[in-house]
C-alpha cells in the first residue's frame, strides 16, 4: 500500500515489472510535479525521488518514459537489456526551438546519456518500440547499438 503523497495529488502509476513502478505526482499551487520510483513487490523499501521540477519550465522537461505493449496489449515501461534502465523521449525544449531527443536514462546513478537529437536542419521525432528486438520504428536495435555506441 503506497502512502499519501509526501508532495501532492497522486496522478498515476506506471509499472515496468515487479521491480519497478515510476509514481507521478503533482501539485497545481507550486507547479511542482515529481516522478518517484518504487518496487510494487516491496512498497515497504519506500519510493525514491526520480524527477523534482517545475513542470511550467519547459526547458527543464526530462523527458517522457517509452511504453511498450504486453501481450495482453497494455502498455508497460519499455525494458533496455533487462537494465535498470528508461529510454525517455522529450521536446528538447531551447531558446532555439524544440530538438526532440532520446536519452538513455541509468536509474542506479540518475544520470542520463543522449542517445539521438534532431539534427538543427530539420524536425525529426523518435518513432515507437515496435518490439523487444527494435527499438525505433525503421531502426533494428542491433544497429542502433552500433550507431550510437551502447553498452
Amino acid at each position: 500500500m503506497l502512502k499519501k503523497p509526501a508532495y501532492g495529488m497522486l496522478l498515476s502509476v506506471m509499472l515496468r515489472d515487479e521491480d519497478l513502478a515510476l509514481v507521478y505526482e503533482s501539485w497545481w499551487k507550486t507547479r511542482r510535479s515529481v516522478i518517484h520510483t518504487m518496487s510494487p513487490t516491496s512498497p515497504e523499501k519506500g519510493m525514491q525521488v526520480l524527477f523534482d521540477r517545475n513542470y511550467e519550465d519547459v526547458y527543464s522537461d526530462p523527458g517522457s518514459p517509452l511504453t511498450q505493449r504486453t501481450a495482453w496489449g497494455t502498455s508497460v515501461l519499455a525494458r533496455v537489456d533487462g537494465q535498470p534502465q528508461l529510454l525517455l523521449e522529450g521536446l528538447g525544449a531551447s531558446p532555439d526551438g524544440n530538438k526532440p531527443f532520446l536519452d538513455l536514462l541509468d536509474l542506479r546513478t540518475k544520470q542520463t546519456k543522449r542517445i539521438w537529437q534532431c539534427s538543427p536542419d530539420c524536425y525529426e521525432t523518435p518513432g515507437s518500440i515496435m518490439s523487444d528486438s527494435s527499438l525505433v520504428s525503421g531502426i533494428m536495435y542491433s544497429d542502433y547499438l552500433q550507431i550510437f555506441g551502447l553498452p
